[in-house]
């Protein structure tokens, strides 16, 4: 089984975010190393590509 990291890596990569996107949620996990496990278990709960998307997106956004 592979490493929250690297399976939240894959996820990022997998559903294909543009390139200020791809680094805005790398740079967030960077800053936020402990919030890594818990995003891939809420990935997990989404249904589908667009709600990981959103997901992520979300968490990115400003508030």
């Amino acid at each position: 089984m592979s490493d929250p990291l690297s399976i939240l890596k894959g996820e990022i990569k997998r559903l294909s975010f543009v390139s200020n996107e791809k680094i805005s949620l790398l740079a967030h996990f960077t800053e936020n190393v402990e919030k890594i496990a818990v995003a891939v278990s809420c990935l997990d709960d989404c249904d589908n590509d667009e709600e990981k998307r959103n997901y992520l997106r979300f968490l990115i956004s400003p508030p």
